[in-house]
């Protein structure tokens, strides 16, 4: 029977070029001039392909949609006349075989083994004294050489040798198979990147995983880590936000706000005696002031007191006089108490009261312009 492979929708073009990395080549016949390969380069019967150093080939063959990946210094011929059951000859080499249509019957060869696979997915190897191993991931393979024959079905592998019949073999994890079959290395001695002593050593992990052969591992670190800054910096801001809002929405927050302004004195030495200085004295407007005082609202203390204050400190000489008080409303049962606190903080000239701009007035009254007052 003519395998499906020899079907060719033009007699004279066996297949062509897919995808190629690295050093790949095609001759036009058997003694021809090699020829450096290109995308979808056609390949004519009787042809050749080789594949160098840590590179591969895929090669899609006409009218069935097989696909041939080959890499490890692969070598196969096109046959001249495929109508006579073989297509291709693998001479060397590691190649995976798919079959993207309904299984077929494909049949090649190797310097030890022919090949009938009516399967859909396979792995070739082909050593350089012509040993061939093959796994089977899914379908059937009939191995036949003078010596002997084997059928493999789906998840079995078999070994041909020189001189002996097909045996059974152990097979190796379908998954790790085609990884090996489809990962190649980069191309790039690392002697050639002129590394400083201390890049070297910062590298030292995955230079010694991309020298052992494993691209993934040796990028592993690198991706680790940034993925690690990652994903704990959005934790961390995250974290911030969430306790941030906690603590501006929640009154738990207020301690923490109102400590921090002494918080900062516990980060600094004790003074000498030095420098210490009398030059500043805190009045308090504490809970004894208001008994002596007999103040009968302490959240609404009498002006006239602090214009009293204010013309006695100005009497005592101080240089300047700091009320930390908001003074933001009139007050309306005593405009008086308003205007002696005004006239004092005039006549004085050096007083600084603390006030919060409000457009417009509130149930207490009309806003106090306390700037243009004082």
């Amino acid at each position: 029977m003519v395998p499906t492979l020899a079907r060719a929708l033009d007699p004279g073009v066996a297949g062509n070029i897919l995808r190629w990395f690295g050093e790949v080549s095609y001759s036009h016949s058997a003694e021809g001039t090699w020829l450096p390969a290109y995308t979808k380069v056609p390949l004519a019967y009787g042809g050749r392909v080789r594949v160098g150093e840590n590179s591969s080939v895929s090669v899609r063959w006409s009218g069935n949609k097989s696909l041939w990946e080959v890499n490890e210094e692969g070598l196969f011929l096109i046959m001249e006349k495929p109508e006579e059951g073989v297509l291709a000859s693998l001479r060397r080499g590691l190649c995976y075989m798919f079959h993207r249509d309904r299984p077929g019957t494909d049949v090649f060869e190797t310097p030890v083994v022919r090949a009938g696979s009516a399967g859909t997915e396979y792995v070739v190897k082909v050593e350089d004294d012509g040993t061939t191993t093959i796994w089977v991931i899914d379908g059937q393979v009939n191995l036949t050489n003078d010596l002997g024959s084997l059928t493999l079905r789906s998840d079995q592998a078999g070994t041909v040798r020189a001189v002996a019949p097909p045996v059974g073999t152990a097979m190796i994890e379908a998954a790790t198979l085609v990884q090996w079959i489809l990962y190649y290395p980069g191309v790039l001695h690392v002697d050639e990147l002129g590394l400083t002593e201390g890049e070297q050593a910062a590298l030292s992990e995955s230079l010694a995983a991309y020298q052992a052969g494993d691209l993934h591992q040796a990028l592993a670190p690198k991706q680790i880590k940034l993925i690690r800054w990652l994903r704990d910096g959005a934790i961390g801001a995250v974290a911030a936000v969430v306790l941030g809002w906690g603590f501006w929405k929640a009154d738990a927050g207020k301690p923490l706000a109102h400590g921090s302004y002494d918080y900062l004195f516990c980060f600094r030495p004790a003074p000498s005696y030095e420098e210490l200085t009398n030059d500043v004295a805190i009045i308090y407007m504490d809970q004894a002031s208001v008994g002596s005082l007999q103040i009968k609202d302490p959240n609404h203390w009498d002006r006239s007191r602090h214009a009293q204050l204010i013309d006695r400190l100005q009497t005592c000489g101080a240089r300047v006089v700091v009320l930390d008080v908001q003074f933001q409303f009139l007050t309306p049962l005593d405009p008086i108490a308003d205007s002696n606190l005004v006239a004092a903080a005039r006549s004085f000239g050096k007083v600084v009261v603390g006030g919060e701009g409000q457009p417009g007035g509130n149930q207490h009254g009309r806003a106090l312009d306390t700037a243009g007052a004082f």
